[in-house]
């Protein structure tokens, strides 16, 4: 009898598990990413950079981003799917959205080579005016 309720008991703690690993995807669908993002910290190969100071990403719409990331403002298309953002234009860059807050996100990707961290919060002031 013992055996049948440990036996019960690990059967759905299993479903509990599955459950819940498969609920914690971390996908962006309501986050409304419209307006300019500033980034606050960077972090390069795992070392925190200062070499991105005044850097931001704009959403300008559903599929247009505008930023200085590459020290000069520069247009790029993009998508989402789940908790990536593919951005293309001079140079192509899949980010995942490792934390996701109304006013706060952390995205994490391959650039130039180099493994960043950037940190970036929501414009208090507004969009940039770029169209």
């Amino acid at each position: 009898m013992e055996r049948l309720i440990f036996l019960a008991g690990s059967v759905v703690l299993l479903i509990v598990f599955i459950f819940c690993t498969c609920s914690s995807d971390k996908s962006v669908p309501d986050l409304d990413l419209i307006g300019k993002w500033d980034l606050y910290a960077a972090n390069r190969n795992g070392k925190s950079t200062l070499t991105l100071k005044d850097a931001y990403f704009e959403f300008v719409n559903d599929t247009l981003l505008v930023s200085n990331i590459l020290r000069e403002d520069r247009e790029f298309t993009y998508t989402i799917e789940g908790d990536l953002i593919s951005v293309v234009g001079d140079v192509n860059t899949i980010y995942n959205f490792e934390q996701v807050g109304q006013d706060s996100i952390v995205l994490r990707g391959e650039l130039l080579r180099n493994d960043f961290e950037f940190f970036v919060r929501r414009d208090s002031i507004g969009r940039a005016g770029i169209q």
